[in-house]
């Protein structure tokens, strides 16, 4: 009885350490009594009285019609860019009543000039010829004429705003300007993101300290 009594003496005791939730005593079911039971804490709860972190709106951020309504007019001359009201006007006058059409080939133009230029294309008139010795070239318009005398005596008429560099033809200068123009809603995006991010992340995470990413003199081996 003795050794019977010892064996199962011995796993009550290794069933209370292995496996304390097979025991039913009263604490076990209930729940922890006594010192136990005083040292369970409610949660804490937040602070009312902090106000919470405020959250960017998509709204208050800056965007590239803020920039334009910043901007002066000349300063958007300086970019390259064309301000809303002007470029109204200009959708305005391309919007024009087209009222002179081409007996060959049924295309309207907005005016009768046009549409001379146009019909020299079908009947093979080039009125315009280049003066210049040895070149011979001639042209339907007298526009084609003068763009083309640049080639000879290397005028560029058409300088950039932003950067000085100047171009013999006018559309070459609005293709160039778009450069400038791209890169300014590069900026405004970039400075979206940066507003956004700072309103989100604490300043340690945006700017990382500079001595974290300075390289480090190699590791000495003798």
């Amino acid at each position: 009885m003795c050794i019977m009594s010892a064996a199962a003496e011995s796993v009550q005791q290794a069933t209370s350490i292995f496996r304390p939730w097979d025991e039913k005593g009263p604490d076990r079911v209930h729940g922890a009594t006594g010192s136990q039971a005083e040292t369970v804490q409610p949660p804490k709860t937040e602070d009312s009285s902090q106000s919470p972190v405020p959250t960017p709106s998509p709204l208050s951020l800056p965007s590239t019609a803020d920039l334009y309504a910043e901007l002066s007019r000349a300063d958007l001359a300086r970019l390259g860019l064309v301000c809303p009201a002007d470029l109204a006007r200009l959708r305005a006058r391309k919007q024009r009543p087209k009222k002179y059409r081409c007996p060959h080939c049924n295309v309207a133009f907005s005016n009768n000039g046009q549409l001379r230029g146009h019909i020299r294309i079908h009947t093979g008139e080039r009125p315009f010829q280049c003066p210049h010795e040895g070149c011979g070239k001639a042209f339907t318009r007298n526009e084609e004429l003068t763009r083309h005398r640049r080639i000879h005596s290397g005028v560029r008429p058409f300088p950039c705003a932003t950067c000085g560099k100047r171009f013999g033809r006018k559309d070459h200068l609005k293709k160039h300007a778009r450069t400038h123009q791209k890169a300014l809603q590069q900026a405004a995006a970039h400075h979206s993101l940066a507003a956004a991010a700072a309103a989100f992340f604490p300043p340690a995470l945006l700017l990382p300290s500079t001595a974290f990413f300075a390289p480090q003199p190699p590791f000495p081996f003798c």
